[in-house]
């Protein structure tokens, strides 16, 4: 049973059912208690009446033992009176009850039911017996159960619609939410109101909202990157068709040689324009990250991989990371991200620059920096040089088929592991990139 509204009726039932039949049980032996010691008080009280009427105005004739009670009232008592041990007087004389050995108020056997007796020895020669049998006084306690209960189990049924109801109504909020969640689509994102919501299901409410909140902006970012992804090709398909014009109207060697070398410079950046939008859209799709990697090889294989761009500009990259250097995170985000940084410092370097890849502990804080000398970034582009698409104009020169993703992939990926990324002055008028983690790192 998945319901809470049915489970809560039924934990009610049974709390109703259990209570109705505990005090049901009580109630009757309490009222059995307290019926068995009014009569047996009554038994006394009778006992001692018909002392004292028997002295005054009864006298006994012997063998005598056909009389009727006198006493109209008392019919659920059985009245016996002996005298020198022979019965002279009974209330219901075709009840032999035996005459009983014990003074005072006991309960014995007779007839294969049990009987509460009272004997009272007026003299030597006079005792008198008052007596009744169990099921007299058991329908008594019968009779004033049943008129005091049927009443309550009369109402019953009214109780448990009262209790559906209220139950009901009280799950009314949580239909009005839910209600209001099922209206929320992907063009309608408004959040919902919190005022009026009962505190057992405000930080549901919250929650959700916080979720709405968090799609809302996805969406909006979607939108700008599709945007800004349809207007940043739009750039490299017009100057291949414009290459492919001059081309096609080209008249000598020189100019179709010229056309074609223009070409691949195109068809390069809109291949490299179009791996990074791909690992900007794999990125916003990461999930949780529990790999353990190991820094020092990650690096490395990055580095080995831009040897040739290394080779060609002559600049030198070092690995200053220590062995067994460990970390919890993706070691394919990581791979694109230390990718980014070190291809835009070599795009970026001077001929026979110097990139430096290192990682040092700072406290409870493992710091990763991408450090280069090349031409730097100025201080006025510095707040945007992470937003997508943005390029700084100053530096294009140095790398023709940038797309202006490569920063934005690095921040998403520094996101995505919950670290922090500054940026800082380098070697000369270079810059240096600082990843710092926290609550990662692993030392080996």
């Amino acid at each position: 049973m998945t319901s809470i509204h049915q489970r809560l009726m039924l934990w009610l039932l049974l709390l109703i059912s259990c209570g109705a039949i505990l005090n049901t049980l009580t109630t009757f032996i309490a009222l059995r208690s307290e019926l068995n010691e009014l009569f047996d008080e009554n038994m006394l009280q009778l006992a001692q009446a018909f002392s004292e009427i028997h002295q005054n105005e009864i006298i006994y004739k012997p063998h005598d033992h056909v009389h009727n009670s006198s006493f109209k009232g008392e019919e659920e008592f059985l009245i016996q009176i002996w005298n020198h041990e022979e019965l002279v007087y009974s209330s219901k004389p075709d009840v032999g009850f035996p005459l009983q050995g014990s003074l005072g108020v006991h309960s014995t056997a007779f007839q294969h039911e049990m009987w509460h007796y009272h004997r009272l020895d007026k003299s030597a020669s006079e005792i008198i017996q008052i007596s009744q049998p169990d099921h007299v006084r058991d329908d008594l306690i019968w009779e004033i159960y049943f008129k005091q209960f049927i009443p309550v189990i009369l109402q019953l049924p009214i109780v448990i619609l009262l209790i559906w109801y209220i139950v009901k109504d009280g799950f009314n909020p949580v239909k009005d939410v839910s209600e209001s969640i099922e209206k929320r689509t992907h063009q309608y994102l408004e959040l919902i109101p919190i005022e009026g919501v009962p505190d057992e299901i405000k930080s549901i409410v919250e929650s959700v909202n916080q979720l709405l909140n968090r799609l809302k902006h996805a969406l909006v970012m979607q939108r700008q990157f599709t945007a800004d992804a349809a207007h940043e090709l739009r750039t490299p398909m017009a100057a291949l068709r414009l290459e492919l014009d001059i081309l096609n109207k080209a008249e000598t060697r020189e100019e179709k040689r010229e056309s074609i070398n223009n070409l691949y410079k195109v068809t390069d950046r809109s291949t490299h324009l179009i791996q990074q939008l791909l690992a900007m859209a794999k990125l916003e799709h990461e999930s949780e990250l529990q790999v353990e990697v190991n820094l020092k090889p990650l690096i490395d294989s990055v580095i080995e991989g831009y040897k040739g761009l290394a080779l060609k500009k002559s600049i030198t990259i070092t690995n200053k990371c220590a062995d067994h250097v460990i970390i919890d995170g993706d070691s394919n985000a990581l791979s694109i991200m230390l990718s980014n940084l070190i291809g835009n410092a070599l795009n970026y370097g001077h001929h026979k620059g110097v990139v430096n890849v290192d990682v040092i502990f700072e406290q409870e804080k493992l710091v990763l920096s991408v450090e280069d000398n090349g031409p730097g970034i100025p201080e006025k582009d510095r707040a945007r040089i992470f937003d997508r698409f943005y390029r700084v104009l100053e530096n294009q020169q140095y790398s023709p088929t940038g797309s202006g993703l490569g920063l934005a992939i690095v921040k998403s990926i520094v996101e995505l592991h919950d670290a922090e990324i500054v940026l800082v002055d380098g070697i000369n008028s270079g810059v240096k990139f600082n990843i710092i983690f926290t609550n990662k790192l692993r030392r080996s």
